[in-house]
């Protein structure tokens, strides 16, 4: 990680790291990139090690709440599939799997720990907020039949952040201008300003 990182920074790049186990986070952190992607099963406290480590690295965080919930997400929440946008956005083939006898099987041996998982995302999410964390809003690759939905779970993930206990406001400016900072597009994107790149919907 330190060379990789070295080299990144004479680049004149960041560097950011699809991390889930602690010993990866913690491996990636001390060699200096820029932003865990994705998280971890366990939950942090105020007092874990990987947490202050977080804050004195000030490392950024995307949990990416909607990764670990998504097993839930197909048991728990079975108005999900009815639901309009999914409808429109959601290739007819992966919600056809929703109702294979085999695929529900085979995942429903993940549910209690994709329950487990989300819900500890959510803790560590509010407790590294409290923190001063940079947290980034965004998902994961798509994937059939239960994965993330592009568009829809981009949505979904801003009001997991919320329900974990960050301010609306905060979550909003983590979608726009924050994205639009760490990718170094501050000057185009990210804010509504004058010579700035936006699709607008007023309503």
């Amino acid at each position: 990680y330190t060379a990789l990182v070295g080299e990144a920074r004479r680049q004149g790049m960041k560097v950011y790291t699809h991390a889930s186990r602690l010993s990866d986070v913690r491996d990636a952190l001390e060699g200096g990139v820029d932003l865990l992607a994705h998280g971890f099963s366990e939950e942090l406290t105020p007092q874990s090690d990987l947490a202050q480590m977080i804050v004195q690295k000030n490392a950024s965080w995307l949990p990416d709440i909607n990764n670990v919930e998504s097993t839930s997400k197909m048991f728990d929440d079975p108005e999900l599939w009815s639901d309009p946008d999914i409808l429109k956005t959601v290739p007819e083939v992966y919600r056809n799997m929703i109702n294979d006898p085999e695929v529900r099987t085979r995942l429903m041996a993940r549910r209690e720990r994709s329950r487990q998982s989300s819900e500890n995302r959510l803790r560590t999410v509010k407790v590294l907020y409290d923190m001063g964390v940079n947290i980034l809003v965004g998902t994961d690759s798509t994937g059939a039949p239960h994965r993330m939905f592009y568009g829809f779970d981009i949505h979904r993930e801003m009001g997991h952040l919320v329900r974990a206990g960050m301010k609306p406001m905060d979550v909003i400016v983590a979608a726009s201008r924050k994205a639009a900072e760490y990718l170094g597009r501050e000057k185009d994107l990210g804010t509504v300003e004058a010579g700035k790149i936006a699709d607008l919907l007023i309503l």
